[in-house]
């Protein structure tokens, strides 16, 4: 495995990139004529180890990468095998790392419990009481030691558990699983959650929704990478896709999204939590682009933490800045205002996107509250952001947002002066309508002048 790999990666001395990605692309075609790469996906079924399940991976991936023929190729040797392993071989990898991942999640919940004290209701702590939505404030304690633990999903969302270092196959699962989902091919998109010619059939994008869901209150430097390999993957799964955002919504993804939008998430690597963040947004955008099925709205309306992308969205405030975060990391202050601009920009299209749905199909009181941060969230943006509509071919109205730069801003003395003589300048300048080329060249000269 790692021969062929060697193989196929083997840079030569002086050579140029384009003449080593044609190189890379021959022998990948080469070595996929001979079924190396099913080949490779095979072992994963053969075997119980977890070095040769990261070898094999890393050779599967490394045959596909970058090249769409082989992609392709691949797919069509299991669409052809309706008892495919392959998916099933996936799943049981994704469900190996999430039990691991549990695993340390409780051995940290046990070396923590010992800090605890023991309330006066047996096997209840103010944490588990203070948990929002829980089911059961009972927790399960240990009688005699003065200690109680906490079931996984009555965990605080604010609450950090660290854990070791997780089994370098479950990055390179992902990898692959974003590699065969990079072209937005949606036969393939549509696979992972349903092969409907296979004997057994396995949800593969369920399991990626419930990985992400152990992880969630877990990220740390040992899980950041994985982390967001994820959620890239995902994105990648639900681009175009209806029936993958569907999936996603309906398993619950907006709920391990709302808490990796703390700030807490990553703290003691600030600039890679906010590369997450800045994912987790674009993956909330992705869920609802090209989706005309008001459900995925809805069910997000109900799910987000508004008040929370409103704090985020308070960075389209002109200067606005956090200053205390700026000296954290000496260096870094540009980039994270910069990310925590491109976070805020996500969100406020977000909230724009989420605010064409019907309000009658709104229950009550989230429609207030969504109104309430629709309405702020929107005057941060006044002079930050900017809109264009353009009528489509099929008539429909298509707005588009836009950032406005920094030396494009009015003043805040000047906003309506300026607004209304340019109107009463446009209004009353005279203009040829006869044709498009004439209209532009009218508005062109008179921008001119002006």
């Amino acid at each position: 495995l790692r021969l062929l790999r060697f193989i196929v990666g083997r840079k030569v001395r002086g050579e140029s990139p384009e003449a080593y990605l044609v190189r890379c692309h021959n022998r990948q075609d080469h070595l996929n004529e001979y079924g190396a790469t099913s080949t490779a996906l095979s072992i994963l079924s053969g075997v119980q180890d977890e070095a040769l399940y990261t070898e094999a991976l890393e050779l599967a991936l490394i045959l596909i990468m970058d090249n769409k023929t082989a992609r392709d190729n691949l797919m069509r040797t299991y669409f052809a095998n309706p008892d495919e392993s392959l998916w099933y071989d996936l799943r049981s990898l994704i469900q190996k790392g999430m039990a691991t991942l549990k695993a340390d999640k409780n051995v940290n919940r046990a070396q923590q419990g010992r800090q605890y004290e023991q309330p006066h209701y047996p096997g209840v702590t103010e944490q588990t009481r203070s948990f929002r939505g829980m089911k059961s404030g009972v927790s399960m304690g240990m009688s005699g030691m003065g200690m109680a633990f906490r079931p996984d999903e009555e965990m605080r969302k604010d609450e950090h558990v660290y854990v070791g270092p997780q089994p370098p196959y479950m990055l390179l699962v992902f990898k692959f699983l974003q590699q065969l989902c990079v072209d937005h091919d949606i036969v393939v998109q549509r696979y992972l959650s349903e092969q409907y010619d296979n004997f057994r059939k396995v949800d593969i994008v369920r399991e990626c929704v419930h990985y992400l869901k152990a992880l969630d209150n877990a990220v740390c430097s040992n899980t950041a990478e994985i982390l967001l390999q994820l959620i890239i993957c995902m994105q990648d799964m639900a681009v175009g896709c209806v029936e993958n955002q569907l999936a996603m919504v309906s398993h619950g993804v907006c709920d391990s999204l709302n808490v990796l939008l703390y700030d807490n998430v990553l703290p003691e690597d600030l600039p890679k939590q906010l590369e997450i963040q800045v994912k987790v947004t674009e993956l909330l955008l992705t869920l609802l682009e090209g989706n005309i099925d008001t459900f995925v709205a809805l069910k997000m309306i109900k799910a987000l933490d508004f008040p929370l992308l409103l704090l985020h969205s308070q960075y389209l405030q002109p200067d606005y800045r956090m200053q205390a975060e700026e000296g954290i990391i000496e260096g870094m202050g540009e980039y994270i205002h910069l990310r925590r601009l491109d976070i805020a920009r996500n969100t406020f299209r977000l909230m724009k996107m989420l605010g064409e749905t019907d309000p009658s199909r709104i229950p009550e009181k989230q429609k207030e509250e969504f109104d309430e941060v629709l309405s702020k969230v929107n005057m941060y943006s006044r002079v930050s952001m900017g809109r264009i509509e353009i009528i489509a071919a099929n008539r429909a109205i298509e707005r588009m947002y836009f950032p406005i730069p920094q030396e494009c801003r009015p003043s805040k003395i000047d906003t309506v002066m300026l607004q209304d003589d340019l109107e009463a300048k446009f209004i009353y300048q005279k203009v040829n309508w006869k044709s498009a080329t004439k209209k532009i060249e009218e508005f062109c000269r008179w921008c001119e002048d002006w």
